[in-house]
């Protein structure tokens, strides 16, 4: 995100705080389903991917 930081910034900010979500939400539910688990594990890698672009 070169010259466009502000974006950069709350890119990075917005995956944070879904990860952060998505962490306390799987915690929290214990008698998840198959579909929910593949749900969860592909929200947590889509905002460990934000994160890693930002920081890139």
């Amino acid at each position: 995100m070169k010259g466009h930081y502000e974006a950069g910034v709350a890119l990075g900010l917005w995956a944070i705080v879904g990860d952060d979500a998505n962490g306390q939400i799987t915690r929290r539910t214990k008698d998840r389903t198959v579909a929910t688990k593949s749900i969860g594990k592909a929200l947590d890698a889509f905002s460990d991917l934000m994160c890693n672009l930002e920081s890139g």
